[in-house]
């Protein structure tokens, strides 16, 4: 039968070559946990990008439409008009003509 030291022995060898296959996990396990942060760090900063400069950008970007589109609204607008007032000129050009032909003829 094993003696309390034999056990003591067996033990630390054990521990030992427990040790030394963990090592290398350890270190791989290090590694990935300094990649993550570093991840991280890189993810709250595109965060802080998009939230601080992209998102304000955009919101100009989209103002400048909304005024873009009010100037074609109000050009499309003019050219109703235009039209309308060629329109009218044209009326009122053949009334003139036929007032004109009316008094000559009285």
């Amino acid at each position: 039968m094993l003696e309390k030291e034999d056990l003591q022995a067996l033990r630390a060898i054990m521990r030992e070559e427990i040790d030394a296959k963990l090592s290398p996990i350890q270190t791989q396990l290090d590694r990935v946990e300094d990649r993550l942060g570093r991840v991280e760090d890189l993810s709250t900063r595109t965060a802080l990008t998009i939230e601080n400069e992209i998102r304000p950008a955009i919101g100009k970007l989209a103002d400048g439409h909304e005024l873009l589109l009010q100037k074609i609204d109000d050009l499309a607008r003019k050219d109703e008009v235009e039209d309308e007032m060629t329109l009218f000129r044209t009326v009122l050009a053949a009334h003139s003509r036929d007032i004109a032909q009316l008094k000559k003829a009285q």
